[in-house]
Order: structure tokens, then C-alpha cells, then sequence
């Protein structure tokens, strides 16, 4: 798991002679922490995201778009991404407006796919 390949290092960083007179004792994980199932543990326990991941789950046209312009996942049917990572890149501003915009136009996206279907289906 690369998350406990990254937690190994930040103890070794954090071992480093140059925080010598900074350390204390480890405090979070739990110093027994020590093998990597139990550093797995650890992280499938306390692992979260922050700062709203923009541009994991990228729209696009060309083979690296996860989604297309209408939402929906290449490859997987009835599923879209309606959050901030089908934004390319960060705004200068809170993401929240931008994010519940994407989320109004996606129950627009969803209502008028809906009608088709339904109007197919009926006549």
C-alpha cells in the first residue's frame, strides 16, 4: 500500500538528526505500529480527504477522460461523477459554489436523460 510506504518514510524523515531537539514520542500512529499490516490497519482506520480533490476523475474526449461531457463514466453504465473531480484544474475561490453548480447541472443532465428514456420506452 503506497499510503504505509509514505507513512515509513515520515518516520524515517522525522528520525533525522536534524529534528534531534524537536522530537517527542510518536504520537499518532502508535509507536507499535511497526508492521505493515498494522500500519495498513492504521490507515484504513484514519485515512480521510481533505481540501476537495479537483481533477482525479478528469472529463474529456481523449483517453485520459474518465467521464464524458455529460457526466457519465466511460465504460460503466448508470454511473456519473457529480463532485469537484471532474475539474481540471483548482479555482482561485472556495469550491462550493462551482461544485453545486456541477451538481445542478448533473440533475438536469439526469432529468433529461430520463424523459428520453421514458418517451422511448413509451412512445
Amino acid at each position: 500500500m503506497l499510503i504505509v510506504e509514505g507513512l515509513k518514510l515520515a518516520r524515517r524523515v522525522a528520525q533525522g538528526k536534524a529534528f534531534d531537539s524537536y522530537r517527542g514520542g510518536e504520537v499518532w500512529p502508535d509507536i507499535s505500529a511497526t508492521d505493515d499490516d498494522a500500519m495498513a490497519d492504521f490507515v484504513r482506520r484514519t485515512a480521510e480527504t481533505l481540501y476537495h480533490p479537483i481533477g482525479t476523475c478528469g472529463m474529456g474526449t481523449d483517453l485520459m477522460g474518465v467521464v464524458d461531457n455529460e457526466l457519465r463514466v466511460r465504460g460503466v453504465e448508470r454511473l456519473r461523477v457529480v463532485d469537484a473531480s471532474v475539474m481540471p484544474t483548482h479555482i482561485t475561490g472556495h469550491p462550493n459554489s462551482a461544485i453545486m453548480m456541477i451538481g445542478e447541472k448533473a440533475a438536469d443532465l439526469i432529468t433529461a436523460a430520463s424523459q428520453t428514456n421514458a418517451r422511448a420506452a413509451f412512445g
